[in-house]
């Protein structure tokens, strides 16, 4: 496989998934964009008219650049009201541009509450820019707002930089009302589909409680159900049983409530029939196996999902056809089975793209001791983690693809094992 079409030839071959879809709706997406959020404002009064507004509510210097007035227009160019991040409604907070003369636009974030979205616009026709954030670093060449990178709660505030070959314009957007599907508590929501999984069941214990507790059917295929735990506290251990039998648990902390089954999900680890009836407890803890914990601001919540659809090849191997990452949703573009061996790198072609791409890696086969290490243009890569390819199935998201990287891989330490790289790109 030396080009992206034989990549791409190879999983039509194995699945029923055609990227054309992918291509001809991102084309009418752009296309869309264009022709609505590149208006340009113009005469003087619309000018004078938003300089009064401006005035009146003493804009400052926010990250080199100019605050904006919250008028919906940067640049000239009509900001859209609204941004949808996986199933969230993000509203129009502020803005920010480039100095005159200057092509760098930067915000600082400091996203207490929930989540930030920061989009971006160019003054020219060239649309490519290069966004720095702390945990990211990417090109990307959409349309004006039709991109953004999403600052979730951290430690503090978060500088969002955006370079272009023009001056750049910068929109962020706070988090709005939680999505209508799904289950919805206080403002926490486990929703109802989240990259191909599908919400059996959820509950959301209220704050201060130390125990939740759910009892669900178990679906056709019971022994992929998934699991995701909520637990936010200033400190503990969250103890989860499976009808009074232990099956999983970790700490718990300040880790804030936005989108619990977004983080991840975990299995149950035990056999079920289709059809029966279980009840899945949490527990809050002082320390694992220790006493139940009063805490006056905790959190708990648990939801069921059904597992997502996956390509599957010999040996046991899956790959999501969809995944979330960063906010945004990507779709299953190309995917390549190989055996690592040791001694032999495995090096693959990535597309010809300035965009960026996802990848997830699968594999099994080799011996309980044997971990395969991705690779980036034929180096280790220690951002994204390695993989322990037992006799059982794994797989882990490995990371994001800037455009500049040109080759993926992985070596092995160990025995030989099977392992299945996917490429995503993006749908949303």
């Amino acid at each position: 496989m030396n080009t992206i079409h034989e990549l791409r030839g190879t999983l039509a071959e194995h699945a029923e998934i055609h990227d054309v879809e992918i291509g001809a709706r991102a084309s009418a997406v752009a296309h869309r964009v264009r022709v609505v959020r590149r208006r340009r404002a113009t005469g003087i009064a619309a000018a004078a008219a938003a300089a009064v507004v401006a005035a009146s509510v003493g804009l400052s210097s926010l990250g080199g650049g100019r605050l904006e007035a919250p008028v919906a227009t940067l640049l000239g160019m009509e900001v859209p009201a609204t941004q949808t991040s996986t199933g969230y409604t993000f509203d129009y907070a502020r803005g920010a541009t480039a100095p005159a003369g200057g092509h760098v636009a930067s915000v600082t974030v400091d996203p207490t509450d929930g989540p930030v979205l920061v989009s971006w616009a160019t003054e020219g026709s060239d649309q490519r820019v290069h966004v720095t954030t702390p945990t990211a670093d990417f090109h990307s060449s959409h349309p004006d707002f039709s991109d953004f990178v999403r600052v979730d709660p951290g430690a503090g505030p978060s500088k969002v930089e955006v370079s272009g070959s023009s001056r750049t314009a910068l929109a962020v957007y706070d988090l709005g009302a939680p999505p209508t599907d799904g289950v919805t508590t206080d403002g926490i929501t486990y929703r109802r589909d989240v990259a191909g999984r599908h919400l059996i069941a959820a509950k959301i214990a209220p704050e201060g409680a130390n125990r939740v507790s759910l009892s669900l059917t178990m679906p056709t295929f019971a022994d992929h159900l998934t699991i995701s735990s909520l637990c936010s506290a200033a400190k503990g251990w969250v103890e989860g049983t499976v009808d009074g039998r232990s099956s999983f648990g970790g700490g718990c902390g300040p880790s804030g409530t936005f989108d619990p089954a977004g983080a991840g999900w975990m299995g149950l680890g035990q056999a079920f029939v289709h059809g029966q009836r279980v009840t899945i407890t949490l527990q809050l803890l002082d320390h694992e196996g220790g006493e139940p914990l009063v805490d006056p601001h905790a959190r708990l919540g648990v939801g069921a999902y059904d597992v997502a659809q996956s390509l599957r090849e010999p040996h046991g191997l899956g790959l999501p056809r969809t995944i979330e990452s960063g906010g945004h949703t990507w779709r299953l573009m190309s995917w390549f089975p190989e055996t690592v061996r040791q001694g032999r790198s495995l090096r693959l072609p990535l597309p010809g793209s300035s965009e960026r791409f996802m990848m997830v890696l699968a594999a099994n086969g080799g011996a309980h001791r044997t971990t395969i290490i991705p690779q980036v243009d034929g180096h280790d890569s220690d951002a994204w983690l390695s993989l322990a390819a037992g006799t059982s199935p794994a797989s882990e998201q490995v990371g994001p693809i800037d455009g500049n990287i040109r080759t993926i891989g992985a070596r092995v330490r160990g025995t030989a094992a099977y392992a299945a790289f996917g490429i995503y790109g993006l749908s949303d």
